[in-house]
Formats: C-alpha cells, structure tokens, sequence
C-alpha cells in the first residue's frame, strides 16, 4: 500500500472523542424522550393491525377529556425535563471528560458571566481553546508557519492523488488537503485534559517541534483576540 492509500485510509477513520465519563448514558435520557414524544404524538391515539384489519387504538382510553388535558400536559412537560437533563449531563460529561473548561460549561449550563463584566484572560481562554475545535486556521495570519509546514509536507509527496467528485474523500485537491492539514482538533488526554493540534501534528505527521510551533501561533492569535475582545468591551462601556 503506498504513503497515499495509507493517509486516504487514516483521513477518512479519523474520529474526535468526546465525552464518555458517564458512558454516554444522557442519551439515554434523549431516547427516552424521543420514544415518549413519539407515543403521543397523536395525543396517544394510534393505530394498530391485526387480523381483521387496522384498529385504532388510545393509550388514554377512559379518561376523561380533562382527565387527559392533565395528562397530555404533564407528558409534554415530562419530555421537556429529560432532554434538558439529558443536555445538562453531557455538559457535565464534556466537562470532567476534558473536553471543555469551566467558561463553556458554565455556558451550557446558563451560568455564565454576564456581558457587562469584563472577563479575564483566564475565562477567554477557555472559551477561545473551545472555539477552536473543528478551526480552519490556513487564513489566519498568526498561524503563516503552520500553514507553511503544511504545504512543504503536501509538496513533498510526490504519489498524493486528487479524485473527481463522484468520489467520495476528504480532499479533493492540494487546496482541501492544505485545509484539512491546518484542521485544529480537541481530543481528550489521559491526564483527564486536553490536548489541541492541528492535522499536522497527528500520526505519521508528529513532531515535537511541529506541535511547538502551532502552539507559539495559537499563543499569538490568544493574545489578539483577548486585546480585540478588551478592546470591544472598553468601546461598548463608553458609548452605554
């Protein structure tokens, strides 16, 4: 199999994971829902064959037309409760998985600091390390040199091959396959954490010294977007 084939086969079995503390066990909460809704989604009516035809049949049969408001309403609210439960979990799982940092999960969890506070540098790391997952990061200036690694890599193959659009790969073109190279990934670590790199830096691709350069860019591109962000905030408060 020839260096080509092999990054067809790596490229295309590429998965980020995300979560699993809890097993992924808040899907079950969202099934839940799901099946419930699905139930009564005809206030519980429903039809049902057998051998004399299709009968119609009522989960509610012999209540009352009040008797079933309460009932069609409470079911309703129940639905509601363990999809949101269920969101509330995975929040938590991505949480403790390292999969987001304290300033997002507060977000999900509609925590998180209001607007008219000025947030520090630590909190906008979080959220801007989370922003980052699934970044294409080729037309952002701070990242030239990841971009530059990412073309001598693409240069250097001679046997890359680009297939027509009846066929089915990631990349199309020494252009998508620059795109995908400087794709930011999040993946959980051993530790419990997270690590965060671009294409370039996995598999066959890994360096230390590679990984060292993506992270003095994201360090760059960090400190200008937090200077944009204080600067925003400080025009904003003046013209209130």
């Amino acid at each position: 199999m020839n260096n080509s084939s092999k990054l067809h086969i790596f490229v295309k079995n590429i998965k980020i994971m995300a979560g699993g503390h809890y097993n992924y066990k808040q899907n079950q909460l969202m099934w839940l829902a799901d099946e419930i809704e699905e139930d009564f989604e005809n206030d519980g009516k429903y039809e049902e064959e057998d051998w004399d035809g299709t009968m119609e049949q009522d989960r509610l049969e012999g209540t009352t037309d009040t008797q079933r408001k309460i009932i069609l309403k409470e079911i309703k609210s129940l639905i509601k409760m363990l999809r949101k439960c269920a969101e509330s979990t995975k929040a938590l799982d991505y949480f403790i998985s390292g999969n987001i940092g304290i300033e997002t999960y507060l977000k999900k969890i509609g925590k998180s600091i209001p607007e008219s506070i000025l947030i520090s540098k630590e909190y906008f790391v979080d959220t801007l390390f989370n922003e980052m997952d699934g970044k294409i990061v080729v037309d952002i200036p701070e990242f030239k040199p990841v971009v530059d690694i990412a073309e001598h890599i693409i240069s250097k193959e001679p046997d890359f091959k680009f297939y027509p659009e009846n066929e089915i790969w990631y990349y199309r073109s020494r252009k998508d396959m620059l795109k995908y190279f400087c794709t930011v990934n999040i993946c959980p670590t051993r530790n419990g954490g997270s690590m965060i790199a671009p294409f370039i830096c996995n598999d066959r691709y890994s360096t230390g010294e590679r990984y060292t350069t993506f992270i003095k860019c994201y360090n760059k591109y960090l400190d200008r977007m937090y200077d944009e962000y204080v600067k925003k905030f400080n025009d904003e408060q003046t013209k209130s």
